[in-house]
């Protein structure tokens, strides 16, 4: 691979890859009821490692990686949002200030050890490359790994989201999200906007519809009531129109979620994949 563009890829994605890229087999997904798990990976996987876990990855980024029921994983990662000199922080984590992309795939796990193969990261170039990721866990207190593609590796260190930006133990509740959010798109270089409406009775589910420019994706946002249940984790199902490129007519599943920032504001995080896993979907908004 030419080492400037490697450089420049290093520069836009979490890892850059050139024997990992788009044309490479994947196996398919399969719905799991939290975003999308693979049929061709062994099911070992302990449940202490469910949860929300925020930290740092490549230098000047920050991380926030789910891992739900079964293993499914879905981890962004962009530029952190900086605090103004002097201010309180309400909560450990700063937000994103930008997205750079979103990983995608599941986890085996079993006594502090974790590790995957079937990873894909989604970067803003609009490229995704085939990564593997092989770490440790300490339930409540960490997790920490090691993602790498056939041509660079990262570390991401993280710990479990604090309850002053994630609640625990509760079923999300989509009205918590109800309202019109203005944020970006992941590939998009207009501004996106998004509205979440909670349907009756309130706590069922939501539609959502994010808007770039004459480009539509329509969907639904449900609770995910497993044993990850919180406040803050939804599943999303989304159908772009046919004015969307590339991406026109395609349905996506994913996850949302929903933090509180150091500067006390709500932030909105949709990640989702198309069934074949080739095309990815990211809407990133705070208020």
């Amino acid at each position: 691979m030419n080492k400037h563009l490697f450089t420049l890829f290093l520069t836009t994605s979490l890892i850059a890859s050139c024997g990992g890229g788009e044309d490479s087999p994947t196996s398919m997904p399969t719905s799991s009821g939290g975003g999308t798990a693979l049929a061709s990976q062994p099911v070992v996987f302990d449940k202490t490692v469910e949860g929300g876990w925020q930290g740092s990855g490549p230098p000047n980024s920050v991380v926030f990686a789910m891992v739900g029921s079964g293993g499914a994983f879905w981890l962004a990662y962009g530029a952190p949002v900086v605090l103004p000199t002097g201010t309180k922080a309400q909560t450990t984590w700063s937000g994103f200030l930008s997205l750079d992309g979103f990983v995608q795939g599941s986890l085996t796990s079993a006594t502090g050890v974790v590790s995957s193969t079937d990873l894909k990261d989604f970067t803003r170039t609009g490229l995704s490359y085939q990564l593997k990721l092989d770490g440790t866990y300490s339930a409540g207190s960490s997790f920490k790994a090691t993602l790498a593609s056939t041509e660079a590796s990262s570390p991401i260190d993280t710990k479990p989201a604090p309850a002053t930006s994630y609640i625990y133990g509760v079923i999300p509740r989509p009205s918590n999200l109800q309202g019109d959010w203005t944020g970006t798109e992941l590939l998009g270089s207009s501004v996106a906007n998004a509205k979440i409406a909670a349907l009756p009775p309130l706590e069922a589910k939501a539609t959502v519809e994010v808007a770039l420019g004459s480009c539509s994706y329509r969907g639904e946002i449900l609770p995910r009531i497993s044993s990850i249940a919180s406040e803050n984790i939804f599943d999303v199902t989304l159908s772009s129109d046919a004015l969307c490129g590339p991406r026109s007519s395609t349905s996506f599943s994913g996850v949302a979620i929903a933090q509180k920032t150091a500067l006390g504001k709500s932030e909105v995080l949709v990640m989702a994949v198309s069934r074949d896993r080739k095309l990815g979907f990211a809407f990133l908004a705070t208020k």
